[in-house]
């Protein structure tokens, strides 16, 4: 099995972004596949639209692991922030997208 994105924006830029990082949406989506006992994925793809790029990616088990890996940690980091009530802020050009500036300590000093 093949997945693949659509993408209509700009290819991320191989200085800021590594190829993994570019495809873990995709290994998300195979690994949730592999879990529901679904067909093994193969190869992950993503379709730049406005650039007729095509990038793919060979699905392996080590990419698979890390990917959960990574799932797993941002679990249990958000598990211990609701535990405790500290959320640390990430501050960055996102932030002036969001609806909880008035809530976050960051933006409320």
């Amino acid at each position: 099995m093949i997945i693949s994105d659509y993408k209509t924006g700009a290819i991320p830029n191989p200085r800021f972004k590594s190829e993994d990082d570019k495809f873990f949406q995709l290994l998300v989506y195979a690994l949730m596949l592999q879990e529901a006992d679904q067909e093994e994925t193969s190869k992950l793809q993503l379709l730049y639209l406005k650039h007729s790029a095509n990038h793919e990616m060979t699905v392996t088990p080590v990419r698979l692991a890390v990917a959960r890996g990574v799932i797993v940690e941002t679990k249990e980091l958000i598990d211990k922030a609701c535990e405790t009530g500290e959320f640390s802020c990430n501050i960055s050009k996102l932030c002036d997208w969001c609806f909880h500036k008035s809530y976050c300590p960051a933006h409320t000093k």
